[in-house]
């Protein structure tokens, strides 16, 4: 895995040496954690899911790789009349 993530370049990885994630890297992991948080959140708090269960299937959600959703969730969220 580290190999797969080190050819991506989200990595700098060394045999026996460990690894270090790469400014892309972090680029790439913070867009997914933004993502789960804001898919969590829609979850929680537009169709009152438990916190389990929102995390569980905000999982699923966020490899769909689709921006536009994101972008609906975050206009939603942000949206004072909702």
């Amino acid at each position: 895995m580290l190999k797969r993530l080190a050819c991506k370049g989200l990595v700098s990885y060394s045999k026996y040496q460990g690894c270090e994630i790469t400014k892309e890297g972090i680029s790439i992991a913070s867009v997914i954690l933004e993502q789960m948080l804001l898919t969590q959140r829609f979850l929680n708090t537009q169709l009152g899911m438990a916190m389990e269960d929102s995390q569980r299937i905000a999982e699923k959600i966020i490899t769909l790789d689709e921006p536009l959703l994101f972008d609906s969730f975050a206009k939603i969220l942000s949206s004072p009349n909702r």
